[in-house]
């Protein structure tokens, strides 16, 4: 159990992420609260990319929450498929947005790919 850590790692990007979304869009998502939700993003391109910033957050657990399981399971193996798809993701964001946190991600991808 103690190598657990590419799915603990993804999770916890996915927390930071997610957390780092509410702290510094805090304003957008309580407008988006007190407007009711349901079709509250219109054509605002501020709402859309905090939308989606948060929402890739829950993607972002969901994947480390299988890759722990994987994990969990013995089949570090099956991983390979999973980090080269979080590479590119990284390294696409890394190309659009060098000073984000994608670079984060590099750590378990690579990781991930090496697991055999």
């Amino acid at each position: 159990m103690r190598n657990r850590w590419i799915g603990r790692s993804i999770l916890a990007i996915a927390a930071l992420h997610t957390l780092f979304g509410f702290a510094v869009f805090g304003g957008i998502v309580g407008g988006l609260l007190a407007d009711g939700l349901f079709d509250t993003v219109g054509e605002d391109p501020m709402r859309a990319a905090v939308s989606w910033f948060l929402i890739s957050g829950f993607f972002m657990a969901t994947t480390g929450f299988a890759v722990d399981q994987l994990e969990v399971n013995g089949l570090k193996h099956k991983l390979a498929i999973t980090g080269w798809a979080l590479l590119a993701i990284s390294l696409l964001g890394i190309l659009l947005m060098p000073a984000s946190g994608f670079w984060l991600m590099l750590v378990p991808a690579i990781f991930a790919i090496r697991a055999r």
